[in-house]
C-alpha cells in the first residue's frame, strides 16, 4: 500500500507531531508512506525519516501555481494507491491534483476554521479567511472520505464545508506512552530544578504556539489575578512565536509579571515539562483536539481546560473546566484543582489516554481507513 501524504509544513504542531508518531506504526503495517510538505519549515524531517518514511520537500514560500505541477509530477513519478492530504494547502493542492490523477483522496480535518469565534479574532483579515474557505468548500468535494481528529471537528467542519456526516470518520489522535514516558518524583524533582522553580512554587504549565486561538494572553491575565491574590505561582509557557508573540510580551511588562511568567519557546522536552508541573493549564478559545491534553493525561498532571466542546470529548471528567476567555474563572478553577483530591482523578485520566489516546490505537484507525478506501477503488 503506497500512500502519498501531503502537508503543509513539518513544524511542531499537533497535525505534524500526530504524523511523526504513526509514522513507523503505519509502515510496519506494510504502509509505504511518502510525505511531502509545501511549505519552508522542516523540523520533524529528521524524526519523520527516522521513522521509516520517505520524505520529499516541495515548499515554497507562497502559494504559486508551480506547486499544483510539483505535486502532480511527483504523484505521477510514485504511482501511490492513494493521496491523504493535511491542513489548508495541502487540502486544496493534495484533493484537486488527486482528483485528477483519478485516485483516492483522505483528507484529515484537524481544526475548526470559519466559525463565529474564529471571524471574531480576524476582523483585520477577514478577505483572507473568506478567501480560504472559499478554496476549501470547492475543493472538498473531490475528497473521496475525510477523517476527522475529534467528533467536534467532525460535527463543525461537516457543515461548514457542505460535508455530509456519512463521508467522515472519526479517528483520534493518539500519543506513544513510551516516548512521553511516566511521571516519577525524580524526574519531576530535576526538572524543577533546571527550570529553577523554587521550593513551595507552584508551577503552572501551557502549552502552545502564540497565536490568539491558543489562549495565552488569557493564561498571562489569570497569573495577574494570581499576583493580586498574593499566591505563589509561576507560569511556563511551551510554544513556538507566532502572530500574537508581541502581544504576550507586552502583557508580561504590563502586568510586571516577568518573573511569574516565563516563555520558554519552541521546546523538544515537552513530556519532561509535563511531569515537572503541578497543573496544566490549556486556556485555548476553539481547538480540534488537543495533543497536550492527551500529554498531559499520559502525565498524570493534574488539568484546567477551557470549556469547549472538544476537551470533554478528550478528558471528560478528569479535568477541572473554565469559560474560554475568562482570566478569573480560570484562577479559581486552579485554586479548586490546589484543593481537591487530585490522585484518583490523575489516575483516571491515564487510564482513559491507555484506553483512547494511544498513537497504536490510532495508526490503526487510519490504517483501516486505508484498507476501505482501496477496496472501494478495487470494486
Amino acid at each position: 500500500m503506497r500512500v502519498f501524504y501531503l502537508i503543509d509544513s513539518l513544524v511542531t504542531g499537533g497535525a505534524e507531531q500526530s504524523l511523526v508518531g504513526m509514522a513507523p506504526h503505519l509502515i510496519e503495517k506494510g504502509v509505504e508512506l511518502h510525505v511531502v510538505y509545501l511549505l519552508p519549515e522542516r523540523k520533524l524531517e529528521p524524526a519523520l525519516r527516522d521513522g521509516g518514511a520517505y520524505v520529499y520537500d516541495l515548499s515554497m514560500p507562497s502559494l504559486p501555481i508551480q506547486q499544483f505541477g510539483s505535486v502532480r509530477r511527483k504523484i505521477a513519478d510514485l504511482q501511490p494507491d492513494l493521496v491523504h492530504t493535511t491542513l489548508f494547502r495541502a487540502d486544496v493542492i493534495g484533493r484537486t491534483v488527486g482528483r485528477l490523477a483519478r485516485l483516492p483522496v483522505l483528507t484529515t480535518l484537524a481544526n475548526v476554521p470559519y466559525g463565529r469565534e474564529q471571524r471574531r479574532y480576524a476582523a483585520r483579515r477577514q478577505s483572507e479567511v473568506l478567501s480560504k474557505h472559499f478554496f476549501d468548500l470547492a475543493t472538498a468535494q473531490f475528497a473521496t472520505r475525510f477523517h476527522a481528529n475529534s467528533h467536534a471537528v467532525a460535527e463543525a467542519m461537516g457543515p461548514r464545508l457542505l460535508v455530509p456526516a456519512s463521508r467522515i470518520d472519526v479517528v483520534w489522535r493518539g500519543r506513544d506512552p513510551v516516548l512521553l514516558g511516566r511521571r516519577t518524583d525524580e524526574r519531576h524533582r530535576a526538572v524543577r530544578r533546571r527550570l529553577g522553580v523554587r521550593e513551595g512554587e507552584r508551577m503552572v504549565l501551557c502549552v502552545g504556539r502564540h497565536d490568539r486561538q491558543k489562549g495565552l494572553d488569557t493564561a498571562i491575565e489569570t497569573a495577574a489575578v494570581f499576583r493580586e491574590r498574593r499566591t505563589p505561582v509561576r507560569l511556563f509557557i511551551a510554544g513556538r512565536d507566532g502572530k500574537q508573540t508581541s502581544e504576550l510580551k507586552r502583557l508580561i511588562d504590563s502586568h510586571r509579571l516577568r518573573e511569574q511568567v516565563v516563555l520558554l519557546g519552541d521546546r523538544d522536552d515537552v513530556p519532561d515539562l509535563l511531569a515537572a508541573a503541578d497543573v496544566f493549564l490549556f486556556p485555548s478559545r476553539w481547538e480540534g483536539m488537543g495533543g497536550s491534553v492527551i500529554e498531559a493525561m499520559a502525565l498524570e498532571v493534574p488539568m484546567v481546560l477551557s470549556d469547549l466542546v472538544v476537551t470533554r470529548e478528550v478528558a471528560g471528567d478528569t479535568a477541572e473546566y473554565a469559560p474560554p476567555g475568562d482570566p478569573v474563572a480560570f484562577a479559581d478553577a486552579l485554586e479548586r484543582v490546589q484543593i481537591v483530591e487530585t490522585a484518583d482523578r490523575v489516575l483516571r485520566a491515564r487510564r482513559r489516554f491507555e484506553q483512547l489516546f494511544t498513537v497504536e490505537g490510532s495508526a490503526q484507525g487510519i490504517f483501516e481507513l486505508y484498507c476501505r478506501l482501496l477496496d472501494r477503488k478495487r470494486a
